[in-house]
């Protein structure tokens, strides 16, 4: 049986990976700062499901999130790195808590379950993936979406950096 994690997966996108993963038969690791949200996901969910409240701009919280799918499943086959916030605006007028936030959610959570999750992928010597989500934002630029492009951008960057190592 094969195991999919998946960030931000109580909505959107990661809610529909999980969906369709399900259907895939794979046991599941669902990781999301909503916590409601995952529970209600994971309930639905015809396989084998661990739902971890995660916030992934707390790199422990992130290394449980592993170390959890690792204890309860024994293997990672599939990372989903999706996790990520939208915030919108002038630039001149998002403030510096959003313009952070941003930074924090959709840099620094990929990063942080790549520090997570890859040195165990690579320690297992077998198939194993991690996708790490942007979007169109991570390729052309919007007007009033300058944080999301911004790391979007990065994370096409750290992905290609990533495949080439």
């Amino acid at each position: 049986m094969s195991t999919c994690v998946i960030t931000g997966a109580a909505s959107g996108i990661g809610a529909g990976l999980a969906r369709h993963a399900a259907t895939l038969g794979m046991n599941l690791v669902l990781a999301d700062w909503d916590e409601a949200a995952l529970t209600s996901l994971a309930q639905s969910l015809p396989v084998e499901t661990l739902a971890m409240p995660t916030d992934v701009r707390d790199e422990a919280a992130v290394q449980g999130l592993a170390e959890a799918a690792y204890d309860r499943f024994g293997a990672v086959d599939l990372v989903f790195n999706n996790a990520g916030v939208l915030s919108s605006g002038l630039s001149w007028e998002i403030d510096a808590a959003t313009w952070q936030r941003s930074l924090d959610v959709n840099i620094g959570g990929v990063v942080n379950t790549i520090r997570a999750f890859v040195p165990r992928l690579i320690a297992a010597d077998r198939p194993a993936r991690i996708v790490n989500t942007s979007s169109l934002g991570g390729f052309l630029t919007s007007p009033f979406m300058s944080p999301y492009s911004a790391t979007k951008f990065a994370i096409v960057a750290i992905s290609e950096a990533l495949a080439a190592e």
